[in-house]
């Protein structure tokens, strides 16, 4: 086999005059010879390895095109790049190309790689078609080992031919904590990449799967670095992914771990010096100073990137279901480990856990606290069994979770308020919780400790003493409820759709950009006109002469009117010289057949006007009716006929106060999630509205399911004043900055004053002419449309997206579109969530904690 000179080696030792003269003349002695092949570096592979398919293209004339390879069916291509070489054999040089891609298998059988195509010369060159077998992972055999050269040592551990990449030295371990485990008993993932070779890139290429299973995911720190594993050390190795996975329903189920793209370094095969030859002695066909392998390393030629892909083994996981047997009546499915609970009120009891010194109209703030390892978010609210001894006014619930490698742990504290109905020695009951500790596998049940109050009948007078008034403390609260609804005719007065779909909206903001270009324009030619006094001048007279010709048609026109006017009066005033009355009636005649038909019209506009005012008036006056029939039904404790009578309403008006009124109405009637529903409307269309912001945050306190949108005060601060205006209130403000800029840039134009002087006045602002101080608003005026206009399209994407609110009491999340598929995690009514895509009947959610499963189409409404 003839050897090859690389072509930028040439050009650099010296022969690059030499050779195009030779490529010239050679060109010009006969036509052009080009040969395209195509070959593999190995016919057999197995599934997720790769191999190496080259298309060389040699040509005679030193030119060539690049081909086109085949359709790589079966296969993940990537092009590893281009190499150019020039030979010389028996005086005469040949260009030879060859492109190499980078070919990895996905699935066994047999391929054939259709030929490659080249354009050149105006001719279609092919190369021949490759067959490769592709068999099922693991099962390729490894190709044959080149021999060794004489003293070369050692065979190296990596073949001399790019081969097979072995499974036991690059491979990703995947595990669970165990492979049975109970409905909603934490279960841990873990995986890590393990290897002995060196990698150039290492890459993940689709996500692990756990279908049937709520994912928490934990921190992972991906660094390479060399550890030891099951007594073996590797060079490098790194963590993958760490996952905590909560059962969600009973089955046996298959964990696909992660699939990673890896790029394997192979030392290319060893090769021996030649000794003697050119340039020493006389040159031989072929040699090639630069072939020597002493170079290899100094221009990095001592290694090949191999693509691959590693996976593991998918796992199963069978997860039962909690046992009938000996379930307590009280159970509510609470699963957890070492559950503790505990109670307790806000002040201080005696020895012999007795509250004393409280009066029939105090608040208590009575406190229950469950903690253990499980998910906590998932406990429900413990039923108190007060009796006739106190009533319960609000609850609100707090979750603190932490995850970490040992599982999930935390706790849930419960609130509420209590006020005795009565005075004497009343007792608050224990708490009793009962749940399944997923340790023990049985069930248990944690209960408090009673707390005994020596209730003392308020005083219903406080006697007032000439020295002081009465001692002054905070105002207790007793009890909580949603603000009342809206009476005024102020609920009807509809607020409209957003500015940015209206299209007088859009038209009202482009017409100034037309007057704008209309100034710019005549500025332009104002200035035109002031270089160029000759044009200005004659087209100055050519105005003037038509305005005189115009003015003199007038004239002209005026005259021959007033002659024509006299001889049509002249026989009416014959007529009336001759005494009689007729004329006069006739007069009138004419004047009424001048406008044929105006009496006529005038009466049907006039009528139109009256009955459009009519159906106004009507309709206003039936909205009124419909309006004051709902309030008195809510005042009357008829809620479903007040839901009903402000739904009609709702059709046809969109009013915050209005939705405020809904919302009642639907609480009043327990429609939590379609109360939310209305609260969260009225809030797009006014989101300073107190009222609906009140009730809003009381309802979320009812909530089964954390919001996920907790954060800091800092964050509170600035959500409040990021949705402090409605989002026609920026579209507004928006438009009024852009005018202003358009104003102000016209103003700069029409002003002839520089760009520049519109900055810099800013800091000589008193001192500066009038005209330079107006221009001086450019600035301001750009700031205000750049924040508003980024702020308003903030919020424009943001009101795009669809949210919706959960009206089913429990609605459970599956992990796909159909009542078959496996139920993910379980959502409660009220929750706000996000709607992602549709597919019959069914609409994939999306919750703010970034959980995500489809649930049916009627079981939530969009805001």
């Amino acid at each position: 086999m003839v050897k090859q000179f690389p072509l930028f080696r040439l050009l650099t030792s010296g022969l690059g005059p030499v050779l195009a003269l030779a490529l010239w003349a050679g060109a010009a002695a006969a036509a052009p010879g080009v040969t395209l092949q195509a070959t593999v570096d190995r016919d057999t592979v197995a599934a997720g390895e790769g191999l190496t398919y080259t298309l060389t293209v040699q040509s005679q004339s030193g030119q060539t095109g690049q081909p086109q390879p085949p359709d790589f069916q079966g296969f993940l291509a990537t092009s590893s790049g281009t190499s150019t070489s020039l030979n010389m054999s028996a005086g005469a040089f040949q260009l030879t190309m060859s492109t190499s891609y980078q070919l990895i298998a996905q699935k066994e059988g047999s391929y054939t790689f259709g030929p490659a195509q080249l354009e050149f010369g105006g001719e279609t060159i092919k190369s021949n078609p490759v067959t490769v077998r592709v068999l099922p992972g693991g099962t390729a055999p490894p190709p044959p080992l080149p021999s060794n050269p004489p003293g070369a040592g050692a065979q190296p551990e990596e073949p001399a031919q790019p081969g097979r990449i072995n499974p036991k030295k690059l491979f990703l371990f995947a595990t669970v904590g165990k492979n049975e485990v109970m409905v909603g008993e934490p279960l841990s993932y873990y995986s890590a990449l393990l290897s002995e070779y060196d990698l150039a890139e290492c890459n993940l290429a689709s996500e692990a799967q756990f279908t049937g299973f709520v994912v928490e995911n934990l921190e992972v720190k991906r660094q390479l670095q060399s550890v030891n594993f099951k007594g073996k050390r590797y060079p490098l190795g790194c963590e993958v992914s760490k996952k905590i996975l909560i059962p969600a329903a009973p089955g046996t189920f298959t964990i696909r771990p992660e699939t990673l793209r890896a790029g394997v370094k192979v030392a290319n095969a060893q090769r021996q010096r030649h000794r003697g030859g050119w340039p020493f002695g006389e040159p031989t066909p072929g040699d090639d100073p630069f072939e020597d392998p002493i170079f290899d390393r100094f221009f990095g030629r001592n290694f090949q990137v191999r693509p691959t892909q590693v996976s593991a083994d998918p796992i199963q996981v069978t997860v039962l279901p909690l046992p009938s047997q000996g379930k307590p009546a009280n159970f509510t499915g609470i699963i957890a480990e070492g559950l503790t609970i505990s109670a307790c009120l806000d002040r201080k009891v005696d020895h012999n856990k007795v509250l004393k010194g409280v009066k029939d109209s105090d608040a208590l703030n009575y406190k229950v606290v469950l903690s253990g390892r499980g998910d906590m978010r998932a406990l429900p609210k413990p039923e108190l069994a007060l009796g006739d001894a106190f009533k319960e006014y609000e609850s609100k619930a707090t979750p603190e979770v932490k995850v970490d490698e040992s599982g999930i742990s935390g706790k849930k504290t419960f609130e509420y308020v209590l006020v005795p109905r009565h005075s004497g020695h009343l007792e608050i009951p224990p708490v009793e919780i009962a749940y399944f500790d997923s340790s023990q596998r049985q069930y248990r049940t944690v209960k408090s400790e009673p707390i005994a109050i020596d209730v003392t009948p308020g005083e219903k007078e406080e006697a007032l003493t000439v020295r002081g008034g009465p001692e002054k403390k905070d105002v207790a609260m007793l009890g909580r409820d949603i603000r009342y609804i809206v009476e005024g005719p102020e609920a009807l007065l509809p607020y409209g759709v957003a500015l940015h779909r209206s299209t007088w909206f859009r038209l009202l903001n482009l017409l100034p950009l037309a007057g704008f270009v209309v100034a710019v324009l005549h500025v332009r030619r104002r200035n035109m006109l002031a270089r160029d006094p000759v044009r200005a001048r004659r087209l100055a007279a050519a105005r003037a002469a038509r305005e005189a010709v115009s003015q003199t048609r007038e004239r002209m026109a005026a005259n021959t009117a007033k002659d024509s006017d006299a001889l049509r009066a002249e026989p009416v005033r014959s007529q009336l010289r001759a005494g009689s009355g007729h004329g006069t009636r006739h007069r009138g005649d004419a004047a009424s057949a001048g406008r044929p038909g105006a009496c006529a019209v005038k009466k049907i506009a006039t009528l139109l006007v009256l009955q459009l005012a009519f159906v106004v008036a009507a309709g206003g006056a039936q909205d009124a009716a419909i309006f004051a029939k709902a309030n008195d039904a809510y005042k009357s404790r008829d809620y479903p006929a007040a839901l009903e009578g402000y739904k009609n309403l709702s059709a046809r008006i969109a009013n915050p106060n209005l939705y405020l009124n809904l919302g009642n109405a639907a609480y009043k009637t327990d429609h939590l999630g379609l109360a939310i529903l209305y609260y969260e409307r009225g809030l797009r269309l006014q989101p300073r509205h107190p009222d609906l912001a009140a009730n809003l945050e009381f309802l979320r306190e009812r909530i089964v399911d954390k919001s996920g949108d907790e954060g800091s005060v800092l964050e509170a601060l600035v959500a409040a004043v990021y949705r402090y205006l409605s989002l026609n209130e920026l579209l507004v403000l928006t438009s009024v900055f852009w005018l202003l800029t358009l104003a102000v840039t016209a103003a700069v134009y029409w002003l002839d004053v520089p760009f520049s002087r519109c900055f810099s006045v800013l800091f000589s602002f008193l001192e500066a002419p009038a005209r330079e101080r107006a221009a001086a608003l450019l600035l301001p005026s750009l700031f205000g449309l750049a924040f508003f206009g980024g702020w308003t399209g903030t919020r424009v994407y943001e009101e795009s997206i669809p949210r919706a609110i959960v009206m089913e009491k429990e609605v459970k999340a599956t992990s796909g579109p159909g009542a078959d598929a496996t139920v993910v995690f379980a959502i409660h009514e009220g929750t706000k969530l996000t709607v992602l895509r549709r597919s019959d009947r069914w609409i994939q959610i999306s919750l703010a904690n970034g959980y995500s499963g489809w649930v049916p189409e009627d079981t939530v409404q969009e805001i």
